[in-house]
């Protein structure tokens, strides 16, 4: 169970009980002036989303504003806590700071008020996480984004052109020495030939050549000679030419390889922003959760809380006698236990979505569970003129449990049977096996529901379109609350109803829980 956020709600719930009370109501107004991480300002946009490391430190700085301009003279009460623990304290400074605040979510509240008790003013509330990853991700998150936005990118740009346009020179290179090859072969092919035809290789060959030659009548021009020297001189160019092409290839590859990785480490990047952004939309959805949960709570508190003031107004205005200061009594009461009772429920999801929430399973007899159950909600039933039955199985065997969850989800169905019968109804508890499983059915011939609130039955704060019958409270927690606590127990649960004729709320839990 989350005791830090149950403690919060209940010293709301108090805080406004107490303001109510007195007859007074906030006559100033406290206001964030600047709150800085490490000495760095935050925007005002992230008030709501403060997240720190263990090593930072965070400067709250605030303004009290009275309806008579009091510029001087109050206090301020400053009350900071998280699960394990928490400090109130008194002071007139306005500026708050703490450092080196160990990982784990705290809860800040301010308020300021006249010693004189002519005003208090309302209450600011902060709430802080320190966890060191999470800030990590999002000074990472922040680094990652200013890098995109900076000149880097048009760098990684100019970078890739310059490279472009040196590749260009050098594929220009390479085809200047492919052409001077070309022409260095047509030219070796050509002298070959000359030679085959007309080059004397030495002083015999030169002689037979030439008798052959002048024996035919044919005259050979000096022109048509290649010597070796001038031959050896065009190999070794060509070598050369071969070589700087193969040079231009390997600084060809060795960009293309570089090309390559900037590619991969530009998406990476990509990749990296992309998760990044994720976690952000998370935990933005969960703050969102939070906060919609918080406004359910104030906005079903505000009714029963207007109600205990005008009783209470209704006490101090008129002349009463005992009976009818009684009655008022037991009207602030009745109410008053609204308001706890939806405190206590709202605590029970607070809990639900703890990941911490741990369950105590052990072999316990569902049926002494029911029983229980039955006897404690007997008196609402009779009170309502509502039969209520049991029929329970003796074959079930024990089953592995948490029992007081188990209880509290038998309890839930229960009494939202009574509450939506009729006077003068019949609700049956009925408990059998089926598959190494024991379900529990509990069966009313009221309101019934439609399809559409069948649907919807079992999603948090859900309203169904059915009211209870003698004006109970109905938050719409209740069934949700009941299907996490059978899910917790590897277990499913499900309705039948039909609109007008009743409904049968049932669910099923293995007899054996895994390890």
């Amino acid at each position: 169970m989350n005791n830090v956020k149950s403690l919060l709600i209940v010293s709301i719930l108090f805080a406004i009980i107490a303001n109510l009370a007195i007859g007074q109501v906030p006559q100033a107004t406290i206001k964030i002036k600047s709150i800085s991480v490490s000495g760095v300002k935050i925007d005002s946009n992230d008030f709501r989303n403060i997240v720190l490391s263990e090593k930072d430190s965070i400067s709250i700085d605030y303004i009290v504003k009275t309806a008579d301009n009091q510029t001087s003279g109050y206090f301020f009460r400053i009350n900071i806590n998280n699960k394990d623990q928490q400090s109130t304290y008194t002071t007139n400074n306005q500026t708050i700071i703490y450092k080196y605040l160990p990982e784990n979510v705290y809860h800040l509240s301010i308020s300021a008020f006249d010693p004189s008790l002519k005003w208090v003013s309302d209450t600011l509330f902060l709430a802080i996480r320190v966890n060191n990853h999470e800030k990590s991700l999002m000074n990472e998150l922040t680094r990652i984004k200013k890098q995109i936005n900076s000149q880097d990118s048009l760098k990684f740009s100019s970078k890739i052109n310059d490279n472009m346009c040196k590749l260009d020179w050098k594929s220009g290179l390479i085809g200047l020495g492919i052409g001077l090859i070309v022409l260095v072969i047509v030219l070796m092919f050509r002298q070959k030939n000359k030679i085959h035809t007309g080059t004397i290789i030495d002083n015999d060959s030169y002689e037979e050549e030439n008798h052959l030659y002048n024996n035919s009548g044919s005259v050979m021009s000096e022109t048509n000679l290649v010597s070796i020297e001038e031959h050896t001189k065009l190999q070794n160019e060509n070598k050369k030419l071969a070589n700087e092409i193969n040079v231009l290839r390997t600084q060809i590859n060795n960009l293309s390889t570089r090309t390559n990785e900037l590619v991969s480490q530009n998406n990476e990047l990509k990749e990296q922003i992309a998760r990044l952004s994720k976690s952000q939309e998370v935990a933005e959805l969960l703050q969102q959760q939070k906060d919609d949960l918080f406004t359910i709570v104030i906005h079903d508190i505000k009714n029963p809380a207007s109600l205990i003031k005008s009783l209470i107004d209704l006490l101090r205005s008129y002349d009463l006698n005992a009976q009818e200061q009684s009655e008022i009594i037991d009207n602030i009461f009745e109410t008053s236990m609204k308001i706890v009772n939806l405190s206590q429920e709202v605590t029970k999801i607070l809990a639900l979505e703890s990941s911490s929430m741990m369950l105590n399973f052990e072999h316990a007899d569902i049926n002494e569970i029911v029983a229980d159950v039955f006897r404690r909600n007997s008196i609402a039933a009779h009170n309502k003129e509502i039969e209520l039955l049991m029929d329970i199985s003796p074959e079930i065997q024990n089953a592995r449990m948490d029992a007081q969850k188990i209880d509290e989800i038998i309890e839930n169905l229960l009494s939202n049977a009574i509450k939506f019968s009729h006077i003068g109804g019949k609700i049956k508890i009925t408990t059998k096996t089926e598959d190494n499983f024991v379900i529990v059915e509990i069966s009313d011939n009221g309101l019934g529901l439609s399809e559409d609130d069948i649907n919807r039955a079992f999603q948090r704060g859900a309203r169904l379109s059915a009211q209870p019958t003698a004006g109970e409270s109905s938050s719409g927690f209740g069934l949700w609350i009941v299907k996490k606590l059978v899910e917790n127990h590897h277990g499913r649960v499900w309705v039948k109803s039909k609109l007008g004729v009743g409904s049968t709320f049932a669910f099923s839990i293995p007899l054996d829980q895994p390890e």
